[in-house]
């Protein structure tokens, strides 16, 4: 349960507004307790819930080690000469103390937070692993966890048997250790991943989803809002891999250089496939563990833009008549309170009855020949009656555009209605 020849003493606990507890523990010091005690550590304390029939123990995370030499608590404010003379003794104390604390003086200082977990153990029965019952006692043995026991606290509730889980990591203090994941939880749950900058939030994720992906028993469906284009390079294997069926998905022209638009849509005078990969190349932002590897990511950046995988979301082909009229994604020209709201709606509704009848407006998409069709009949519409034309100056000329995009027909693009159809294809 615990690792051997290693105790330390629970010396003071004090609530905290972050933790609900901040515990400090004291180890005597050895070099090879320095070194087996991390961050991350996980210790376990007799708790005020145990009794004669059960052992509870509070299992408490490192957050801080501190390897203190009492002999030095003063300072640097004391005569030099003895100042000097004492911290060269309590270097030596840290050397000569290899597996074995001689010395009264040297401690290992720690500061724990609680998991809110206990360890119970019967004194007939298995051990297991629960919400903790009482807070852990005061001067009581603190021993750290040693494999079997971490596993226990951090798959609490996970066996090994199940179906449909992954294996994410391993603990960083203990490789032994192998942390699981129910992936189905992974997607049905809110979670987030915090850090600082460069800490390695989102290669955590690439790594957390890449083992998703490669071990899940079923279809599964993932999407990213990449806004800084770095899932690219980090996933790139993924898009690669046969098993996996990945897209590139372009919202605008201008997200893409334009030389690689060109090439994935075959536009006349795009540049070859080598020319567009090295667009590609310094259009994605690469983690610093990975720039050493640019040349092996520009041939997989090469065989994406050959694979076909970069789609472009053609926006005018998945405009519905519904959304530019009878939504907010155009904006009016003018805001109207009372009778006139419904006045102006009307003007609308007779122009589409006049151009498509009574269709199913919801799912009418717009062609070249309709945005003009519909233009047309507005602008006359609005010639014999201008109290509305302020209101529909936005519509129109957004109809304008749409003449223009509609009827241009890019290899790579895809529609609303097909990203939609795509996400929900249950066979993969």
């Amino acid at each position: 349960m615990f690792v051997k020849d290693m105790e330390g003493t629970l010396m003071e606990v004090a609530e905290a507004p972050e933790t609900r507890y901040r515990y400090v523990v004291w180890f005597d010091y050895t070099r090879r307790a320095i070194n087996e005690i991390q961050e991350g550590t996980l210790l376990a304390v007799p708790n005020f819930a145990g009794d004669a029939s059960t052992h509870r123990y509070s299992v408490l995370e490192v957050a801080t080690v501190l390897p203190t030499h009492y002999a030095l608590q003063g300072g640097a404010g004391g005569y030099p000469g003895f100042v000097v003379e004492a911290a060269r003794s309590a270097s030596e104390d840290w050397e000569v103390q290899e597996s074995e604390a001689t010395e009264d003086t040297t401690k290992i200082r720690i500061v724990a937070i609680p998991t809110n977990l206990e360890i119970v153990e019967p004194l007939n029965g298995e051990p297991k692993v629960g919400g903790e019952s009482n807070i852990a006692m005061v001067g009581s043995r603190v021993r750290i966890l040693d494999s079997e026991y971490s596993n226990l606290v951090a798959n609490n509730g996970i066996r090994p048997e199940e179906e449909n889980l992954t294996v994410i990591g391993t603990m960083a203090r203990d490789d032994k250790v192998e942390i699981l994941l129910r992936i189905e939880e992974l997607y049905r749950t809110h979670f987030a991943i915090f850090g600082f900058t460069g800490v390695g939030k989102s290669n955590l994720l690439s790594t957390i989803v890449a083992k998703v992906l490669n071990d899940a028993t079923h279809p599964l469906k993932l999407v990213f809002f990449d806004l800084m284009s770095e899932y690219t390079g980090l996933l790139l294997d993924q898009f690669l891999s046969e098993k996996v069926d990945g897209r590139l998905l372009v919202l605008g022209r201008h997200t893409l250089p334009e030389g690689l638009f060109q090439h994935i849509n075959g536009l006349p005078g795009a540049p070859k496939l080598d020319e567009a990969a090295r667009h590609l190349v310094r259009y994605t932002l690469l983690p610093k563990a990975l720039v050493p590897e640019r040349r092996r990511i520009a041939f997989g950046l090469r065989d994406l833009v050959h694979s076909g995988k970069i789609r472009y979301f053609h926006d005018a082909q998945s405009l519905t008549v519904w959304d530019l009229f009878f939504t907010d994604q155009t904006p009016w020209g003018k805001d109207r309170k009372g009778a006139n709201i419904a006045k102006r709606a009307e003007v609308a509704k007779g122009v589409l009855r006049e151009v498509l009848g009574r269709g199913d407006y919801k799912h009418t998409t717009f062609t070249a020949d309709l945005a003009r069709k519909i233009r047309e009949g507005l602008e006359a519409a609005l010639a014999a009656d201008a109290f509305f034309q302020d209101d529909y100056a936005p519509i129109l000329s957004r109809l304008e555009d749409l003449e223009t995009a509609a009827a241009q027909d890019f290899a790579a693009g895809i529609t609303h209605e097909e990203i939609v159809d795509d996400l929900n294809d249950p066979t993969r």
